[in-house]
């Protein structure tokens, strides 16, 4: 039979790249030092068993970062952010420098932002597991050296994803499009649900319509 979902994890994704893993159960406590004992026994110092009364999720504030993976909007460290938006064709992220305007030229600024945002471009797609095309608008640049170091920062982001995607080149005008293979529905689908008063749509028509 298969596993399930604790086990799945152990199976598939945990290796020697992570420090630790923490169950807050003995009995699977237990069940992962078996199965690691088996198959990977160097990896058995890594698992923890939890022992603290406060809640687990709530100590590492699992559930405020899965409420920060549902926002479209994501900051970066520079000031910069990022605004991700899923629709029935494709997911669209777009790439703005916000608050951030640099000390020397403009195109230095760009540069550090898209580099800061393919960086967390990456993560976030792993993270929500987004699916399906992929459209990256990052702050068009005009030295094609610094478009080219986008490519490879993003492409080297992407390697740490187990999903198979797909990138095509950068274009001149900052557009990067991709598809990746998700494992699941996705975390948008799975923690939230349609609005009833706008449909999905992020608006409420008027009652009135606007007078000419």
């Amino acid at each position: 039979r298969e596993m399930d979902l604790p086990m799945r994890i152990v199976r598939d994704v945990f290796n020697p790249s992570y420090k630790q893993i923490l169950v807050d159960s003995r009995d699977k406590h237990n069940e992962i030092i078996s199965y690691l004992s088996e198959v990977e026994p160097r990896l058995v110092k890594s698992v923890h068993l939890y022992r603290r009364k406060e809640p687990m999720f709530k100590r590492y504030k699992v559930y405020e970062q899965i409420r920060d993976a549902l926002k479209p909007k994501i900051w970066l460290k520079s000031g910069g952010y990022i605004v991700i938006e899923e629709t029935e064709a494709l997911t669209s992220i777009d790439v703005n420098t916000g608050r951030y305007v640099g000390r020397t030229s403009l195109e230095k600024t760009i540069l550090k932002t898209n580099l800061e945002a393919a960086y967390e471009i990456g993560r976030q797609i792993r993270l929500r597991d987004i699916g399906g095309l992929i459209v990256i608008d990052f702050i068009n640049m005009e030295d094609p050296a610094n478009r080219e170091k986008i490519l490879t920062e993003f492409s080297n982001v992407l390697q740490q994803d187990r999903a198979k995607t797909e990138v095509v080149e950068i274009s001149r005008l900052g557009l990067i499009e991709m598809t990746r293979k998700s494992f699941s529905t996705g975390l948008l689908d799975t923690f939230a649900e349609t609005c009833l008063q706008c449909e999905g749509k992020g608006f409420t028509v008027k009652k009135m319509p606007v007078e000419s």
